[in-house]
């Protein structure tokens, strides 16, 4: 099935009146039942997840909510999306083309080429573009520290070989999209205020790669 865009009313974006969007990691803990110490393993899969609510929904945008998250058919489906709460960047920067990129010491350290010129803030979210040649594949970073205004650590972590990056370009504010699935196959339902006939939906996902 191929990747949909997220839901629209009148040709825009249907967004949440609430919604949360962070990261996940993936930690193993383990605790000595000896002396009660804990080990902690990082594992590789850090991934964002998002839990969007609608309240006061019309009957035709409670349809029109509804018929796409059927048309997701639960599980099975994938569907892009962007952090509704943070559509831009705080400097207005809407790309910059990666000179390299290094994985070393538990930092993930992203350096741009000077020209296009533009500098981000810790933040701010952005999408690097593996359109090609890897299938449309995107990877949604959030800076989290930063060298100048050409070097910046991210998470989560890079997916690929360092190698692979140097030369693309990222995305920002609405086209940094993230490509999430349903956490649940049960979630094209809505409540019903059926005195005044308002709908209400929640929405749960979560990121999925695009090798899985």
């Amino acid at each position: 099935m191929a990747d949909k865009p997220f839901a629209k009313y009148n040709a825009a974006d249907m967004i949440p009146d609430t919604m949360t969007f962070g990261l996940s990691y993936n930690t193993q803990i383990s605790t000595s039942p000896l002396n009660g110490s804990i080990k902690t393993v990082q594992l590789p899969g850090g991934r964002w997840s998002a839990r969007l609510s609608y309240n006061n929904l019309s009957e035709d945008e409670t349809n029109t909510l509804l018929a796409w998250l059927g048309s997701l058919q639960g599980m099975a489906g994938r569907f892009t999306m962007y952090d509704f709460s943070h559509p831009a960047t705080k400097n207005g920067v809407s790309t910059r083309n990666i000179a390299s990129v290094a994985a070393a010491g538990g930092l993930n350290i992203i350096s741009f080429d000077a020209s296009p010129a533009g500098e981000l803030e810790i933040g701010d979210m952005f999408t690097i573009n593996l359109d090609s040649p890897y299938g449309g594949e995107k990877e949604l970073k959030i800076v989290v520290d930063k060298t100048d205004s050409n070097t910046y650590t991210v998470e989560p972590e890079f997916r690929r070989e360092t190698t692979d990056y140097p030369g693309l370009s990222i995305s920002t504010g609405t086209n940094a999209l993230c490509r999430m699935m349903l956490t649940s196959d049960d979630q094209a339902e809505k409540a019903v205020q059926s005195k005044i006939y308002l709908g209400s939906i929640t929405i749960e996902c979560a990121e999925q790669f695009y090798n899985e």
